[in-house]
């Protein structure tokens, strides 16, 4: 893939990037760009270089390369910008790696969505024991205004 289709690429995966200049200097100097899903660089990105260094150099202790991995794009952080990011550049045909600290996805039934229903539904069953007669709608005879 040539320099100029991995700026196309890189260029549309988010809403907001690095000066194009700067993008398109990184795409021709580092083979293995690495972008971040935050505001601006912080200990993850250096941690993510590092990782990607080492996914491309892991040697063996005579030289030799025990691995070697080839990839259009790394994303560091798998939260909704990166996961979007990620499924982005999937779809034009890059070649990714997620770099996450914590578990990737899961989030809705690991510590989201699924336990926070759950503790809901506990709790509305328990505020129906403690009132009985508490109910979501009641009726009433007459509205008064006057009560602001």
């Amino acid at each position: 893939m040539s320099v100029e289709e991995k700026f196309r690429i890189v260029r549309s995966v988010g809403e907001e990037c690095i000066q194009e200049d700067e993008l398109l200097n990184l795409l021709t100097k580092k083979p293995e760009p690495v972008c971040y899903d935050g505001f601006e660089p912080s200990g993850r990105m250096h941690i993510a270089q590092r990782q990607s260094k080492k996914l491309s150099t892991s040697l063996s202790d005579n030289g030799t390369a025990l691995m070697s991995f080839d990839y259009d794009l790394i994303i560091i952080g798998a939260g909704v910008g990166g996961h979007r990011a990620a499924l982005h550049a999937v779809k034009k045909g890059l070649k990714i790696a997620i770099i996450e600290e914590d578990v990737i996805r899961g989030t809705c039934v690991n510590r989201g969505c699924v336990p926070s229903k759950a503790l809901f539904a506990q709790l509305a069953m328990t505020d129906k024991e403690k009132h009985p007669n508490n109910r979501s709608i009641a009726a009433v005879d007459k509205v008064d205004g006057d009560k602001g």
